[in-house]
């Protein structure tokens, strides 16, 4: 969807994508509660450091992107 907002504004869409480095040692099957807990930590800070229309979102597992509309590789967000 924002793609196609950039696409017909002929604006810049940066996309920003990582994931939780060693993620696997808090989600592991005694331990899943933590990975839980980490997911949302993650989440929620994304929604701290990101909320002027960007987009934030779980990709799966451990990996996670965020959608900056108008805004090209050179800008500081």
């Amino acid at each position: 969807m924002r793609w196609a907002l950039a696409d017909r504004r002929a604006s810049q869409l940066g996309v920003l994508s990582f994931d939780a480095d060693r993620f696997k040692t808090f989600n592991g099957h005694p331990w899943h509660d933590a990975g839980d807990m980490v997911l949302r930590a993650i989440g929620d800070t994304l929604k701290e450091l990101f909320h002027n229309g960007e987009v934030c979102c779980r990709m799966g597992g451990e990996e996670f992107a965020v959608f900056l509309p108008d805004t090209d590789k050179e800008q500081d967000h």
